[in-house]
């Protein structure tokens, strides 16, 4: 089954409290994004790296996005926390499939990847967040 993982879920949770243009404290950020402090600090050196998040040091400092929301996809925020290869290459995962030279669902497996794919870079963290807003102002 695909499925992604709780640190992807507490990505998007860090990513759709912050703003391009206002830094926020980590402790404040992680309370807020309801993520345990040490593991929020793991998931936003990651997303650093990834150019997805900025820190900056000093009194006006924090966290915030590098970019704009509507810049940042689902697929980029996967990719950032899983890995480039974050989906397994075979459904089957089987050593049959290498001794045989083939896999008999590669092709199915092979499209759905790239509509997945292509799904995720269609939904972009400003989605994410307008989401998020209409749900907590109900």
């Amino acid at each position: 089954m695909v499925g992604f993982s709780q640190t992807l879920g507490y990505a998007v949770q860090i990513l759709t409290c912050l703003s391009a243009t206002e830094p926020r404290l980590g402790r404040t950020l992680s309370q807020g994004a309801a993520v345990p402090s040490p593991y929020m600090s793991k998931l936003v050196n990651r997303l650093a790296r990834a150019g997805l998040v900025e820190t900056k040091r000093g009194r006006k400092g924090g966290i915030l996005l590098a970019r704009h929301p509507a810049m940042i996809t689902l697929l980029d925020i996967v990719r950032a926390v899983e890995g480039q290869f974050w989906i397994e290459p075979s459904l089957l995962s089987m050593d049959t499939c290498v001794v045989l030279g083939y896999c008999p669902l590669e092709q199915l497996w092979s499209e759905f990847v790239t509509r997945l794919e292509a799904g995720l870079k269609e939904v972009t963290l400003a989605e994410l967040t307008r989401h998020k807003e209409q749900r907590s102002a109900r």
